[in-house]
């Protein structure tokens, strides 16, 4: 009765299911009729234990009797071609309309017209090739005969799959001029490239499931049940049999890929701990817990140096400044040092609230005190220039240090500025230098500004132009504005 009503309160997703059922049943049924005499009672004798073939040699035939026998022929190519786009709309058909996925999940919207023409761009060939490499898995199978190699190869085909349409998804983007997404972000659906990628495992699946009705008709001439079935049309029993599977497997696994499963939520968090550079801003975008949205973005930015990358993630996923603030407080307010930090960035910059350098200055001493390195070197800059609290080089000087140490690239460079500038300690260029490349080589634009300037004008190293023009470059490149001017009249320079 429970089983009705989820079926009744489901109706979209039962009608999706067993229409993927009654199309796996069709096929086996219709394509096993085609079979000869001889290959019938071989199938008939498998599935009773008498004959010690392979399930692979029938489905062989079968799938001769779908595709044409003849890879390499127009006939084969267009079964292929229909077969793609039915899998496009079945699959646009489950992850759009049906579990609401595409609409959650993914960033663009994507009508069923346009999952067409992309499919006949992104799938035809890969799917025609796929098919090929899938004949070859299964002539491979005629030679084994133990189940647990044939579950490897089956393995072995769907890798093999996902690499043939993952690299030619991969090419449609670099020649469409669109930009690179993972095979992560295509397995969890968070792009819509999902429905093309999970579209052309269907020889695949078809394969799946001829295998596993086989093996369970098998189990049924083990216990002796085989009386249910009719062995002396083995083909429609294995349809039966796997529709059935696919049916109730269908509803078996839909509660994890429902778009309101909380599931999802836990399968995001583990995708961002194994994946932070390809799943952490998505799940920032998909959860509706701050603390988590913020935990998610701290995970996808550089830990040591105090996640620089956090304003820009906001913004990637459509934050504005105010859900930023509030997602920054309550970070802060459960002691995260991290968001102490961001949120005293945006009182001394006056990002969605009035600027107030007193609070500023209260919460980057939090966020140092807490352990994050640019509360320690924020705070420093608070001290070097007399905002919220009284002029002092010494404390700018020791935070600057301990930021430095504690791994954050703004600190080092921070200090090497005051030895350059003898601002608080003696003049020492060597010490600016090694400073300098020190915050440089662990990626802060500023440091690689800095030292440029010392090789442009002879402060402590021999001028050298050319590397000073380096590094004028590489520092625009970070997003140093002064360095990319710099780059603009340095060609002007005689070397």
């Amino acid at each position: 009765m429970k089983y009705l009503s989820e079926l009744l309160s489901n109706w979209p997703f039962a009608v999706w299911a067993l229409g993927l059922a009654a199309v796996f049943y069709f096929v086996v049924a219709k394509g096993s009729g085609h079979l000869s005499q001889d290959n019938r009672a071989r199938l008939s004798l498998y599935l009773e234990g008498s004959y010690k073939g392979s399930w692979a040699e029938n489905f062989c035939d079968l799938f001769d009797k779908l595709f044409g026998a003849n890879h390499f022929s127009i006939t084969t190519f267009l079964r292929s071609a229909v077969a793609s786009f039915a899998a496009v709309a079945a699959i646009y058909a489950l992850l759009g309309p049906i579990l609401g996925l595409l609409t959650v999940r993914t960033t663009s919207a994507l009508d069923l017209f346009t999952a067409l023409a992309v499919g006949a761009l992104v799938n035809i060939i890969p799917d025609y090739i796929s098919l090929w490499e899938t004949r070859w898995m299964l002539s491979t199978f005629k030679r084994f005969r133990n189940p647990f190699v044939q579950f490897g190869l089956l393995i072995l085909d769907l890798v093999i799959s996902a690499l043939i349409i993952a690299i030619w998804i991969s090419a449609f983007l670099f020649v469409t001029g669109q930009d690179q997404i993972s095979w992560v972000e295509m397995i969890a659906v968070y792009s819509t490239y999902a429905v093309f990628f999970y579209s052309t495992f269907l020889t695949s699946l078809w394969a799946w499931g001829y295998c596993a009705s086989s093996w369970f008709v098998k189990t049924f001439t083990f216990l002796r049940l085989h009386k249910l079935l009719d062995m002396n049309a083995p083909g429609k029993s294995l349809a039966l049999t796997g529709a059935v599977a696919i049916f109730a497997g269908a509803f078996a696994v839909k509660p994890l890929a429902s778009s309101d499963f909380v599931g999802l939520d836990q399968f995001d968090a583990q995708l961002c701990t194994w994946f932070p550079n390809d799943a952490c801003e998505h799940a920032a975008r998909l959860t509706l817990d701050d603390i988590r949205k913020f935990e998610y973005l701290v995970t996808s930015c550089d830990r040591n140096t105090g996640h620089s990358c956090l304003g820009p993630a906001m913004e990637n996923i459509g934050l504005s400044e105010k859900q930023t603030f509030e997602i920054f407080r309550k970070a802060c307010s459960v002691e995260n040092a991290i968001g102490c930090t961001r949120l005293g960035y945006m009182y001394k910059n006056a990002l969605g609230v009035p600027q107030d350098y007193d609070k500023a200055v209260d919460l980057y001493r939090q966020g140092c005190d807490g352990g994050n390195a640019l509360g320690c070197t924020n705070l420093g800059a608070m001290y070097d220039v007399a905002l919220g609290v009284p002029q002092d080089y010494a404390k700018a000087i020791d935070l600057y240090r301990q930021g430095c140490d504690e791994g954050n690239a703004l600190g080092c460079s921070n200090l090497g500025f005051m030895y350059d500038n003898a601002r608080g300690v003696p003049q020492n260029y060597a010490k600016a230098i090694d400073l300098y490349r020190q915050g440089c080589d662990e990626g802060e634009a500023l440091g690689c500004t800095n030292l440029g300037w010392m090789f442009e004008n002879t402060r402590g190293v021999d001028q050298d132009l050319k590397r000073a023009e380096t590094l004028y470059l590489q520092a625009c490149d970070m997003g140093d504005s002064w360095a990319c001017e710099k780059m603009k009249t340095f060609k002007d320079v005689p070397k």
